[in-house]
């Protein structure tokens, strides 16, 4: 049991790590691009008082204006984006840690029942090699590997009409 704890906490951490990691550098990002927004501002505030001063040409003025507008549409949908990413990142790491809570709690159960195998299938989702190890360990702990062995796609195996696999 301690080792199934120890493992089951490194699987933990190991996810944990990597959803930080991602929601870490999308805020930097995010914080990047919004700078360069307010700049933007900026200079496109200063560009309409040169042109409006008579020192920028209309069709200068025109130039800038359109590749102004142009990088800060892309900033927009930019951070549009890593807000999506950490969004689901810090869902990712939620389920994580589910999934460990729902490990530990039916680590030593004595019967399979179809409840107890929705319950838990429902919630396995395997991304990295390692983690397929873990997935087949657990498996095999919850004496499930005969159920698994007679699914015709094994681990990717769809179990439900929203087209969910095992893994």
């Amino acid at each position: 049991v301690k080792n199934d704890e120890k493992m089951i906490s490194q699987i933990a951490a190991r996810l944990g790590k990597a959803e930080k990691d991602c929601v870490r550098q999308a805020e930097r990002e995010i914080k990047k691009a919004r700078k360069r927004l307010a700049e933007l501002d900026t200079m496109f505030v200063k560009t309409y008082e040169e042109h409006s001063k008579g020192k920028i040409s209309d069709r200068n003025y025109n130039t800038l204006v359109a590749a102004y507008e142009k990088e800060q549409s892309e900033l927009e949908m930019a951070v549009g984006e890593y807000e999506k990413t950490i969004g689901t990142s810090r869902a990712n790491s939620e389920n994580a840690a589910n999934f460990v809570e729902l490990i530990k709690r039916y680590a030593d159960i004595d019967e399979l029942t179809q409840v107890l195998l929705n319950t838990l299938i429902d919630r396995i989702e395997v991304h990295e090699p390692e983690e397929i190890d873990a997935a087949i360990y657990y498996i095999n702990k919850l004496g499930m590997n005969d159920w698994l062995d007679k699914c015709c796609d094994g681990l990717n195996t769809y179990i439900n009409e929203k087209s969910d696999n095992i893994s």
